[in-house]
C-alpha cells in the first residue's frame, strides 16, 4: 500500500469518527431534550393536580356554611331532606350597606343590578361620599386645578382592572377617561442614600441591562428559578414581602426596592406585612409554579394562579366595542377620569338613586339586632322610618336620597306585616337560624331599618369591631356563638390601620424646571426606603407630570406623603400641627427636588388610621373573620379594602361584586 493510499484510509477513518462523535452527540442531546420535556411536562401537571386540588377544597368549604345555613328550608335540627312544598320567601329583599366609599356604592350598584327588585339602602356616617376618594379644586381660576387627596389613579393594566373598567363603561362614563402622559408614566424614581441622588427603575433595554450589571440580577434570576423545585411554603401565607424577594432574588434588592414600594402603597414596613394580603397575585404566582419568572412566562397560557384564588369572579360578557376598549387600557397602564376620580363616585351615586336605591348621609349605624327585638318593644310600623338628618353636598346630591317618600314607607310597612308571622315563628332560638331578619340602629338606639335579610359592611377593622361589641348584647346569641364573635372582635381590635398626611402644592405659570432642579427628571414620582434619612417622608407624586390635564396648562402640582410603620411616625402625623406638616413636606421637595420656588396653595389632607397593615395580626383576624360570620351571622357580609382583594380601587371594586354576587344568590 503506498503511503498516499494510507494517508487517504487514515483521513477517512478519522472523518468517520468525527462523524460519529457528532452523532452521538447529537442523540445523547436529543435524550437529554426529551428527558427535559418530558421533566416540565411531569412538572407542569404536577402543579396543575395540585392547584386543582387546591380548588376543589375551597370550592367544598368556602361560603358552605353561609349557603345551607341561609337557605329558608335549612333546619338545623331536621334529620331528613326538606320537603319540596316548603314555602319561600313572598318578599322583595332587604339589603343594607354600611359605608358609600366606592365599596359601599360598588354593591348597592350591583346587588340592585341583578336583583331590581330588593329594598337597598346605604348608610354613610360622613356628609359627603366616596370616602378617601375625594378631588377638590385647589383655587378659584379661571381654569379649574383639582386635587386628589386619596388615590389619584387607576392601574389599568392589573386583573381586578377589567371589572372596574366595565363597570365605568356601564356607567356611561368610559369617554370620560383620561390615561396617563405616556412619556412620565413609567418612570419612578427611588431615593439613594450613598449617591443622595434619585434613582431611576429601568423601563428600557439599555437602562435594565445597566440596573443588571449593577445589582447581579443574572444570580437573582437563577435564584428564582430555583425556587420552582425548592418552594415549599404550603399555602399558610406566613411569608412577608421583603422575605419574599430576599427568597427569590436579593436581600439587596428587597431591602431598597420593595420597602419603597411597600411606603408609597401601605405606608407600612415591608418587613411586617404579609405577601398573601399585599400582592395577592405574587403568592398566587409562587403558589402555583414557585418561580415568579416561570409564572409570569406560562400563567397567560395555564391560569393555575387562578386556582389559588379565594373567591375567583367570572367576568361578565362583553360586547367586541368594549374588549377593543379593555385592549387600549391595558396598553395604556395608568388612566383617571375627567374631573378626577370623584367622577367615578357621582356616577355612582347618580345610577343606584335612579335605579331607587336609597342612601342616607350623616347616618351612622351603632348596633344590630333581630328584627324579633323591635316587635317585642313596639307594635307600630315607625320604627322602619329613616331617621337622618342630613344636608345639600357640593359632590352629589343626597337631599334627593337622604329621606323616604309616603310611597317607599308605605311599602315597607307592607313588607314588614307580610314577615310578621315568619319572624315569629323563630322566637323560640333567636340567631339559631340565619333566616332571622335583623334591625339597624343609630347611636341614640333609634331604629334605622327593620327585616333586614343582609347586610353589607364596608367598615375599616376598627369601625367593625365596635360594631360587633356594641351588637353582642342585641343578638342575644346561644353561649357559643357568643363566645366566638366576641374573641372574633377582640381580634379585630389588634389590627392596625396607619395615618398618612397628603400635602398638595400647586405653583402657578411655572414648568416643571422652573419648580425644581435642572438634574430632576420629570415622571411618576420617587419613593423613600427604608433608611434613617427617610424621617417622615414617603414619597412624592408629580401629578402634573402623569395627568397635565386634571392641573391644568401651565401649573406644576407636586404631592408629599408623610408617615410611616413606627410609633414616632404616627404620632408626629396625628398630633403636629397643620403649619408643622406643611413645613415638613415643603421642607421634603426642598431638600431631594431642589425647590426653586413658593408654592403657590398648600393644602393638606390627614387620613386617620386608613390603611390598614396586612400583618400576623390581620391575618389571623381575617382567618377568624372567615370561619365565625358565616357560621355565626350568616347575614352579614364583610368587604372594603381592608377585607377584599386589596387596598387599590380596582380590588375595591372587585371585592364588592364578589359580595354581591353571594348577597344576590340568597336573595333570588
Amino acid at each position: 500500500m503506498s503511503s498516499q493510499q494510507t494517508k487517504a484510509m487514515h483521513r477517512a477513518m478519522r472523518t468517520r469518527g468525527g462523524l460519529g462523535k457528532i452523532r452521538k452527540l447529537l442523540v445523547a442531546s436529543g435524550c437529554a431534550a426529551t428527558v427535559a420535556v418530558a421533566l416540565c411536562i411531569v412538572w407542569v401537571r404536577s402543579k396543575q393536580y395540585k392547584a386543582r386540588h387546591h380548588r376543589r377544597f375551597i370550592s367544598s368549604t368556602k361560603h358552605f356554611r353561609r349557603r345551607v345555613l341561609r337557605s329558608p328550608r335549612f333546619d338545623p335540627n331536621a334529620t331528613h331532606a326538606p320537603s319540596s312544598s316548603t314555602p319561600k320567601h313572598m318578599h322583595m329583599g332587604r339589603v343594607a350597606v354600611i359605608g358609600a366609599g366606592v365599596s359601599g356604592l360598588a354593591a348597592a350598584y350591583w346587588v340592585k343590578k341583578w336583583c331590581p327588585d330588593a329594598d337597598v339602602h346605604v348608610f354613610e356616617k360622613d356628609e359627603v361620599a366616596g370616602g378617601n376618594i375625594q378631588t377638590v379644586q385647589a383655587a378659584t381660576r379661571l381654569e379649574p386645578i383639582r386635587i386628589e387627596t386619596g388615590p389619584r389613579s387607576l392601574r389599568t393594566s392589573t386583573a381586578s382592572a377589567q371589572v372596574a373598567l366595565q363597570l365605568i363603561d356601564e356607567l356611561g362614563i368610559g369617554n370620560l377617561l383620561s390615561w396617563a402622559n405616556k412619556k412620565t408614566r413609567g418612570r419612578r424614581f427611588v431615593f439613594e442614600e450613598r449617591t443622595k441622588t434619585l434613582e431611576e427603575l429601568p423601563i428600557s433595554l439599555p437602562q435594565f441591562l445597566a440596573f443588571a450589571y449593577r445589582y447581579n440580577l443574572l444570580a437573582a434570576i437563577f435564584r428564582d428559578l430555583w425556587q420552582a423545585v425548592a418552594h415549599k411554603d404550603g399555602g399558610k401565607g406566613y411569608e412577608t414581602c421583603e422575605a419574599f424577594f430576599a427568597k427569590h432574588f436579593s436581600a439587596h434588592l428587597a431591602r431598597r426596592f420593595v420597602s419603597a414600594l411597600v411606603h408609597g402603597i401601605f405606608s407600612g414596613d415591608s418587613n411586617k406585612l404579609l405577601l398573601k394580603y399585599a400582592f395577592p397575585s405574587l403568592w398566587e404566582m409562587e403558589q402555583a409554579y414557585g418561580s415568579v419568572i416561570i409564572g409570569f412566562i406560562l400563567d397567560p397560557f395555564l391560569k393555575l394562579s387562578e386556582m389559588y384564588q379565594d373567591s375567583p369572579l367570572i367576568a361578565d360578557p362583553m360586547p367586541q366595542r368594549v374588549q377593543k376598549w379593555l385592549q387600549r387600557a391595558s396598553r395604556e397602564r395608568v388612566a383617571s377620569l375627567e374631573g378626577g376620580l370623584t367622577t367615578l363616585i357621582t356616577a355612582l351615586w347618580d345610577n343606584i338613586i335612579g335605579r331607587g336605591v336609597h342612601v342616607h348621609t350623616k347616618t351612622s349605624v351603632a348596633r344590630i339586632s333581630y328584627a324579633l327585638e323591635t316587635r317585642n318593644a313596639s307594635s307600630s310600623t315607625s320604627a322602619t322610618e329613616i331617621q337622618t338628618s342630613n344636608t345639600d353636598q357640593d359632590i352629589v346630591p343626597t337631599s334627593t336620597a337622604s329621606s323616604l317618600d309616603e310611597k317607599t314607607k308605605a311599602d315597607i310597612s307592607h313588607r314588614d306585616m307580610a314577615n310578621k308571622d315568619e319572624n315569629s315563628l323563630a322566637l323560640a332560638g333567636v340567631g339559631a337560624n340565619s333566616c332571622d331578619l335583623v334591625t339597624l340602629f343609630d347611636p341614640k338606639g333609634v331604629s334605622l331599618l327593620t327585616n333586614v335579610d343582609c347586610v353589607i359592611s364596608t367598615l375599616p377593622p376598627e369601625d367593625l369591631q365596635h360594631l360587633f361589641e356594641q351588637s353582642l348584647p342585641s343578638l342575644a346569641l346561644a353561649e357559643p356563638s357568643h363566645r366566638r364573635v366576641a374573641s372574633c372582635a377582640n381580634k379585630l381590635a389588634q389590627v392596625r390601620s396607619l395615618s398618612i398626611a397628603v400635602i398638595t402644592f400647586v405653583f402657578f405659570d411655572k414648568s416643571f424646571h422652573q419648580v425644581v432642579d435642572e438634574k430632576i427628571q420629570p415622571g411618576f414620582g420617587f419613593l423613600m426606603p427604608r433608611i434613617l434619612a427617610r424621617g417622615h417622608l414617603l414619597g412624592v407624586v408629580y401629578d402634573s407630570c402623569v395627568f397635565p390635564d386634571l392641573a391644568g396648562p401651565g401649573h406644576v402640582v407636586l404631592t408629599a406623603m408623610l408617615g410611616g410603620d413606627s410609633t414616632q411616625n404616627q404620632t408626629y402625623v396625628e398630633e403636629a400641627s397643620q403649619e408643622e406638616l406643611i413645613s415638613t413636606g415643603l421642607s421634603g421637595l426642598q431638600q431631594h427636588l431642589g425647590l426653586r420656588v413658593s408654592p403657590s396653595v398648600s393644602r393638606l389632607t390627614l387620613w386617620r388610621r386608613a390603611i390598614p397593615q396586612f400583618d400576623h395580626l390581620y391575618a389571623t383576624a381575617r382567618s377568624d373573620l372567615e370561619t365565625c360570620i358565616p357560621s355565626h351571622l350568616p347575614w352579614l357580609f364583610v368587604g372594603g379594602k381592608a377585607f377584599g382583594y386589596g387596598v387599590g380601587v380596582n380590588d375595591c371594586i372587585l371585592t364588592s361584586k364578589r359580595i354581591a354576587r353571594e348577597v344576590t344568590e340568597i336573595l333570588s
